[in-house]
């Protein structure tokens, strides 16, 4: 079967712009590996056309179909600037702002599908002047390599290999090491056999300053440790290597890989393996299992679309919103014959995985210790043992069992007699002083804001209580071991892991997997009764499933203590039966209120105030709704309260049309469907119970709309012109037009931003807090099961919605748990539903 070569297809785009749609325009865009969304274009043609106005490596020059492309490429992208630099309206051509110039934020979404185009996106000056024989290189080492295979059929290229230089070759050109010595190198690297020998002279010149021969063993802690001067160092060996080893394909060297996982017993090709080409998936399958016959038909599907720009801003975690289009090609026969055997393998294949990821194919029995099990394990860690090695291998069980630690974490562990409050250690502790484990705090990694004046203080550990036994144990350890503050483990993990799976073997009487059960015991148990949010800032440790649940939880360091200290209460009797020392938990009270999780989540009193200042904002402008000069003010305002109250008690995101519309209601259950996703399907979709206030105030909205849209229409809007949600302005130029200004998250974070300042979604991330802790808004209520809370914020993994077949869950149970918790927010937070103006 001849190559399946994938096209993309921009002229939808191009034509948006006013840009012609041609094939020498749509090849040009392939040929530099463009998003579709053609982000950040501008500046990327700009480099193009300097890197191809360069004179020619000798690689390109002397292939006559080379050059020509050169040539005609160049050509193309000096038609194409002109009219890039037209399109004015569209800032996400051009370069980012100020603090957003590097890819990896003015790349945002693209980076991992377009690799060749991140490569060419460079805003600084001296990165540009040195890097751009550099470029000519990464703009056609896809056809260079491809020559070079005719000569060695042992090339190849693969996508994760585009991928991981895009990475490393980015680390290097921000590196001042390089720049400078490509600024001066490249001059004469008119060959890629040059760039490579410059390459190869940079990694063995970092090699020997680093001494990496008489250091290899501490290579690992140093990648880590980035306060290190080391560090960035032996990172730009590391990507210099890696880009020397790619661009070494073009010369005829093969990348020497290792075989991973394991050998099966013949060699035949997998019908279900999957190929990320660009922004596409390609995954062949066949009907007919033949293993002597090519895969006839192949399944397109698209990759995550870019982010919505709207959605970053309102701070909306992109990565839940999984997006894609489906296509069949090359239909070597009738579409009947294969549509529905493809489906069910796609969907099927899907489940699989879901199921894999969440349960690995093994029931809680096979990954949780019996009670027999904990019972030996706690004999054997509380028994006087007397070599150094055995010692350490009671710490180290008890550090994973107790703070469900992997292994390789848990050798990190390092024993203080006190710790600051503020220490930074990036390790578990065990503070000696009052018997703690110190948890470093979950970091967040996925951060979009800076508004931080209205939000809690984030804690940066988290102390969790010991045990007696666990203190005894210590003390014992103490004793006889450290005489000052240490990491206690002296070994390597591959030194330790062979005897310590020894002792548990042995301690487990053989059983498979004691290690893993050891760490995952307490994991899976906290899941069980709290949830996979509580366990992740519990332990700083994402068990599987939605991370969104995370990136939406801020919970007080006293609430997850409290958590902590239940699970060992339920562990006491099983211990108590095997070990004589008191089991009794030690645990001191802090008075400072710190918060772990979500980093931009706002103080509740905070939105107490910007609801009462909003509420009595509006009741006075009430009054002045027959003002034609004033009214527009309160349309705005009462737009604002209705949209922030009836988030809160929704959880509505702030995207689209975030607000309960009549005809998306579900009466007689009081259930809201809303679709907020890009993509109408069952698992975009939410159900959302709503209370009596939401309904009553959505009416008296709708009303609102109708008094104000009669109003624009008098004042000559055409219907047509008036959007479902918006916001009035006066035009700056005739103070006797109102402007209509569309609902935004930027439209409504500028009006929202008068009274609170916290992001536009703080809705959601308050509402999933009181509903894990309705203690942290001083209610009384019991903490609602961690189910409902991700059915009610479309948090719930495939598999786990209330409408699976495998759940035990029904929207009316939903409902009428959900129900009075909604009520005790509004009471607390001060909504009360307010009268729009009349029509």
């Amino acid at each position: 079967m001849s190559e399946t070569k994938i096209i993309f297809n921009y002229g939808h785009v191009l034509s948006s712009l006013n840009i012609p749609v041609s094939q020498e325009n749509n090849n040009f865009l392939n040929f530099i590996n463009c998003p579709t969304n053609l982000l950040r274009l501008h500046v990327v043609l700009k480099n193009t056309i300097a890197c191809l106005s360069q004179k020619l490596i000798s690689e390109i020059e002397n292939n006559p179909i080379l050059k020509s492309q050169a040539s005609g490429y160049l050509n193309t992208a000096l038609k194409l600037l002109p009219l890039v630099e037209q399109a004015t309206h569209n800032s996400s051509l051009f370069a980012a702002a100020i603090g957003a110039t590097q890819p990896e934020k003015a790349l945002r979404g693209v980076i991992s599908k377009n690799p060749l185009y991140t490569m060419l996106y460079t805003t600084d000056s001296q990165e540009k002047s040195a890097v751009l024989e550099f470029h000519q290189t990464i703009l056609f080492i896809q056809p260079l390599v491809a020559e070079a295979r005719k000569s060695n059929i042992k090339i190849e290229f693969k996508n994760s290999d585009f991928i991981r230089m895009s990475i490393g070759y980015r680390h290097l050109i921000k590196s001042d090491i390089v720049t400078q010595r490509l600024s001066t190198s490249t001059r004469r690297a008119n060959t890629v056999q040059l760039l490579h020998v410059f390459l190869d002279m940079l990694a063995e010149e970092l090699r020997a300053e680093l001494s990496l021969p008489s250091a290899l063993k501490e290579l690992k802690s140093l990648r880590k440790d980035q306060s290190n001067p080391l560090h960035d160092k032996l990172l730009i060996y590391d990507n210099a290597k890696y880009v020397r080893r790619v661009i070494g394909l073009i010369r005829g060297s093969p990348i020497q890989r290792r075989n991973v996982g394991r050998k099966t017993r013949t060699q035949t090709r997998s019908k279900t393996v999957r190929e990320r080409i660009g922004n596409t998936i390609l995954t062949p399958f066949t009907l007919a299992e033949l293993d002597d016959e090519e895969p006839i038909i192949y399944g397109l599907i698209e990759a995550t679309q870019e982010p919505d720009p709207e959605a970053l801003l309102s701070g909306e975690v992109v990565d839940e919103d999984d997006t894609g289009t489906f296509v069949i090609i090359d239909e070597s026969i009738p579409l009947e014959s294969y549509v529905h055997e493809f489906h069910q393998r796609r969907v099927s294949n899907d489940t699989l995985k879901r199921l894999e990821r969440q349960n690995n194919y093994v029931p809680y029995s096979l990954q949780l210790l019996s009670p027999q099990e904990i019972q030996k394990l706690m004999f054997f860690l509380a028994s006087e043992q007397h070599s150094p090695l055995e010692q350490i291998q009671q710490i180290v069980l008890m550090c994973m069992f107790f703070t469900a630690s992997p292994l390789e974490n848990a050798i990190e562990l390092r024993v203080v007699n006190e710790i600051k409050d503020n220490a930074t250690d990036t390790n578990i502790t065990y503070d000696l002083s009052n018997h703690h484990w110190i948890i470093p705090a979950f970091d967040l990694k996925y951060k979009t804001h800076e508004k931080t004046s209205d939000c809690l203080k984030v804690a940066k550990y988290l102390r969790l209580p010991a045990s007696q036994f666990c203190a005894a144990t210590f003390e014992r350890f103490r004793k006889s071991n450290l005489s000052s503050e240490s990491k206690i483990v002296g070994f390597e993990l591959e030194e330790l892991k062979p005897t310590l799976q020894a002792t548990v073997d042995k301690t487990m009487q053989g059983k498979q997997g004691g290690l893993a059960r050891i760490s995952n015991h307490m994991l899976i148990m906290s899941c069980q009764i709290y949830g996979q949010a509580t366990t992740t800032l519990l332990y700083n440790r994402a068990p599987p499933g939605s991370i969104a649940r995370s990136y939406y939880t801020t919970l007080s360091t006293q609430t997850l203590k409290n958590r902590y200290t239940s699970l060992l209460k339920l562990l006491a009797p099983i211990i108590k039966g095997a070990i004589q020392t008191p089991t009794q938990i030690i645990v001191k009270k802090s008075n400072q209120q710190e918060h772990i999780g979500s980093q931009w989540h706002p103080d509740y009193t905070v939105i107490q105030k910007c609801i009462e200042t909003l509420k009595t904002n509006t009741i006075k402008y009430s009054e002045l709704w027959a003002d034609y000069r004033q009214w527009h003010d309160f349309h705005n305002l009462f737009t604002l309260y209705v949209l922030f109250c009836t988030g809160l008690q929704t959880g509505l995101r702030p995207l689209k049309t975030p607000i309960v519309v009549p005809e998306n209601i579900i009466l007689p259950a009081k259930v809201f469907i809303r679709r907020e996703k890009s993509q109408s399907d069952e698992f975009n979709t939410r159900y959302i119970p709503l209370v009596n206030e939401v309904i009553e105030q959505m009416q008296h909205y709708e009303e609102h709309l109708l008094a104000v849209k009669g109003r624009l229409i008098r004042l000559g809007t055409p219907v047509k012109q008036i959007p479902r949600l918006f916001f009035l302005e006066i035009e700056p130029t005739q103070s006797d037009k109102l402007k209509i200004v569309p609902f935004s998250v930027s439209s409504y974070d500028k009006q929202l931003s008068h009274y609170i300042d916290a992001p536009v979604n703080s809705n959601r991330r308050l509402l999933r807090v009181f509903l894990e802790d309705p203690s942290s808004i001083k209610s009384t209520f019991t903490p609602v099961p961690h189910e409902i809370i991700d059915a009610v914020l479309g948090h719930a993994n495939i598999g786990e919605q209330f409408w699976s077949s495998s759940s035990t869950l029904s929207m009316r149970a939903i409902y009428q748990t959900i129900e009075p918790y909604i009520t005790e927010l509004s009471n607390i937070l001060g909504i009360k539903v307010i009268q729009g103006m009349p029509s």
